[in-house]
């Protein structure tokens, strides 16, 4: 990523990444382009080389955002239910008796 200051904080930065994931979990990686994202994002498509270098750097981002907004979702609930081992027997139990619910369980994705 580039140096800009919190980028975080800026609107087409965190369009970019909601454009990316979109769009990466409707296609595979090869088929998406910057062009497509950046189009979905409302957003210049040289936004993406400013704020991540490149597809792949703006990829890298995405996950790594998704990745620790999950894991402070699911570190909230271990921590809730009394341990990882009680999470996952929750898990499993829920799962088994509402398979459905796995759509619901990626909040954390969105």
């Amino acid at each position: 990523m580039s140096d800009v200051s919190a980028p975080q904080q800026d609107p087409v930065y965190t369009r970019l990444l909601k454009a990316a994931l979109e769009c990466f979990l409707a296609d595979e990686y090869h088929k998406v382009t910057t062009r497509l994202i950046a189009e979905k994002a409302d957003a210049n498509v040289s936004m993406i080389r400013y704020y991540f270098g490149n597809k792949e750097g703006l990829y890298e981002e995405m996950i790594r955002e998704t990745l620790s907004r999950c894991l402070i979702y699911w570190m909230v609930h271990v921590i809730q239910v009394g341990g990882f081992f009680d999470f996952l027997r929750l898990y499993y139990d829920t799962m088994s008796k509402h398979p459905d619910s796995l759509s619901s369980s990626s909040r954390c994705w969105h």
